[in-house]
């Protein structure tokens, strides 16, 4: 749901662009949807494979308590999933390493 309003968002940014006369066509809108989504899709599929090679590990790492302050955030949209630094990413990082 998370992705459907984001997206629904920014069509509409970009709809308004054209119909304001500051765009030709509706080429921003994906461009934008690529530019937020792609970093999320990529962590996404990595993650993935972390947790069909290592189950065990990948769900201890994504239930500890850094890793789930770190997931409220990104969806609260307080916090970018590829702006993980530190010692509240480094679960992040060690999920997305073990799915590569």
């Amino acid at each position: 749901m998370y992705e459907a309003f984001i997206s629904g968002r920014l069509a509409a940014e970009a709809t308004l662009e054209l119909l304001h006369g500051r765009a030709s066509d509706l080429d921003p809108y994906a461009e934008r949807f690529a530019a937020t989504f792609a970093p999320l899709e990529s962590i996404s599929w990595r993650l993935k494979l972390a947790f069909e090679r290592f189950p065990g590990v990948a769900f201890r790492l994504a239930t500890a308590s850094p890793s789930w302050r770190l997931f409220q955030a990104v969806v609260r949209g307080d916090r970018r999933a590829s702006d993980a630094h530190g010692l509240r990413g480094a679960s992040l990082r060690v999920l997305q390493a073990l799915g590569v």
